[in-house]
């Protein structure tokens, strides 16, 4: 057999299995988006059921009591398992967020790798990460904090979508607390669901991750408007 021969196995043997990978990387970044598409879901719709219920009928006070939280989240048309300590535990997140700043809370209160505590960072600043996915890196992370971070994405999208970029007209001036930068591109009931959307999904699964981002939209825009 000659030598040329069997370096052309080689060759073939090594293309085959280079498409095999290839193919499984792209299914499994497939699968991944699939499900961070349905962990995010319809969020902001159902945000803005609870809002307009709170704005008819008043803000619940807080912490949140069993029947004011199982009366929004019916309102909201929300399914999931998020429970009511589950939510309380994401306002005082978001309640700590926004009087420490993300940056402090991602850098040193999560176990995350650090290409996503950056990449949650770069989500708030920019407002939203065009194919995060496809950033070199992406791969290489838990799926657990792939899922997050297209999640995350999703949300903060829809939020910004919804409401036309700016939460009282001041998205691009970003938001501060006590003259302190909490975030440059999220703030008010954007940057509460962003921020909400991670609590849930860490606390207790994908299946909290939607109800923890109508939570956290509901929180920020309270603190934003003084209503808290």
């Amino acid at each position: 057999m000659s030598s040329l021969f069997i370096l052309s196995i080689v060759i073939l043997s090594c293309s085959k299995e280079t498409n095999i990978e290839n193919e499984n990387a792209l299914n499994n970044k497939s699968l991944i988006y699939e499900s961070a598409q349905k962990e995010s879901g319809n969020v902001y719709d159902q945000y803005i059921r609870v809002k307009n219920e709170i704005e008819n009928n008043g803000m619940p006070k807080v912490p949140l009591n069993q029947g004011d939280f199982d009366h929004l989240l019916q309102v909201a048309g929300y399914s999931g398992n998020l429970t009511l300590e589950n939510a309380n535990e994401i306002i005082d997140m978001i309640l700590t967020v926004f009087e420490n700043g993300l940056n402090d809370y991602i850098m040193n209160n999560t176990e995350f790798t650090m290409f996503t505590k950056e990449h949650i960072l770069l989500i708030a600043d920019v407002g939203y990460v065009e194919s995060i996915e496809d950033i070199p890196g992406f791969n290489n992370i838990p799926s657990s904090e792939q899922e997050l971070l297209v999640g995350a994405n999703n949300v903060s999208r829809q939020f910004i979508d919804g409401t036309n970029g700016n939460s009282n007209g001041r998205f691009s001036s970003g938001y501060y607390v006590n003259d302190q930068l909490v975030s440059r591109g999220l703030f008010g009931a954007n940057f509460g669901g962003f921020v909400g959307f991670i609590g849930g999904l860490v606390l207790c699964g994908p299946l909290c991750a939607l109800g923890g981002a109508i939570v956290g939209g509901i929180a920020g825009d309270a603190i934003e408007n003084g209503k808290g």
